[in-house]
């Protein structure tokens, strides 16, 4: 049944051996500092999007597709996730990087004035459609003095206008801003068409090759026995992912943030109660597909 799934890189199973199923991950990282570097650090401010694309990674998996994703009524004071600059005193070290996603992230209004004042982080990088406004973060940038502000240009065939993508991806370079440009495409010849084009400009980019069409359906081309979204199989999951959901709440699974169950604390919890280890899961084989290579699982055995 797990054959299809690639498992993670971190290979944390040998220092939970012999400890029971999890550590915290303040313990975790405090008895092996250099674990830190082994997670997937990441922060929605926000669910919404200036784009409604049919491939839309958050829907799969989830029922009703994206619109059902959990609806927050107002704009999210950024002092709750100012909570976690508590971080530099717990840890030894500045955490490598944080991506912050969306939806669309610079939808939120308090993203510029967020990223000045997180300390933690020695990297943040947005992965945005570049569909609104940039020139606030190429002057944010300026001044920064503790930390990288770096884009992930997102090109989606269905709604970005390319000239527009283009000339920002070209003004985010010039910044020493762009840390890579993709291009989000069931068509992968039409996305290697277009980074042939990009490279003659000399910038580097790649597809996200999540997604797939066969007999005129949309579908998830990574890790099937986990994606197959039929049965719902019992696991023991191994996650390497920090996800900051736009309430607060803290997460290690991609499919229960966009659900709204499961978290595995609160950000004022965070990171004294937050689990790393083998925790179980019910919902294996509806899997986002974004998050396959970030975990491991093993068979869940009941207790008798």
């Amino acid at each position: 049944m797990f054959n299809n799934l690639k498992l993670g890189y971190h290979r944390l199973s040998g220092l939970l051996k012999d400890r029971g199923d999890y550590l915290y991950l303040k313990r975790l990282i405090n008895n092996n500092s250099s674990q830190l570097e082994r997670f997937v650090w990441s922060l929605q401010p926000n669910f919404s999007c200036t784009y409604n694309c049919s491939y839309c990674i958050q829907s799969f998996g989830i029922q009703g597709g994206r619109h059902s994703l959990p609806k927050i009524k107002e704009e999210v004071d950024p002092n709750i996730f100012l909570k976690l600059n508590k971080l530099e005193g717990i840890f030894s070290s500045k955490i490598k990087q944080l991506l912050i996603q969306g939806g669309e992230p610079l939808l939120y209004k308090s993203l510029p004035y967020l990223i000045e004042k997180l300390t933690p982080f020695r990297k943040i990088i947005i992965i945005s459609n570049l569909s609104l406004d940039l020139e606030p973060y190429i002057d944010l940038k300026k001044k920064l003095k503790d930390k990288e502000l770096k884009f992930i240009a997102s090109y989606h065939y269905e709604f970005s206008d390319i000239d527009d993508f283009s000339n920002k991806v070209v003004r985010l370079n010039n910044a020493e801003m762009l840390e890579r440009c993709c291009f989000v495409d069931i068509n992968w010849n039409r996305s290697i068409s277009l980074m042939d084009k990009f490279l003659e400009m000399g910038i580097k980019s790649e597809p996200y090759k999540f997604i797939g069409k066969r007999d005129n359906k949309i579908y998830p081309v990574k890790a099937q026995a986990a994606c197959l979204y039929q049965d719902r199989t019992e696991v023991q999951c191994l996650s390497t992912m920090v996800l900051i959901a736009p309430d607060g709440n803290i997460y290690n699974c991609h499919a229960k943030m966009y659900r709204g169950s499961g978290a595995i604390c609160s950000i004022e919890e965070f990171p004294e109660k937050f689990k790393v280890g083998y925790l179980y899961c019910g919902q294996y084989g509806h899997c986002q597909p974004c998050q396959v290579n970030n975990i491991e699982i093993k068979p869940f055995k009941k207790v008798k």
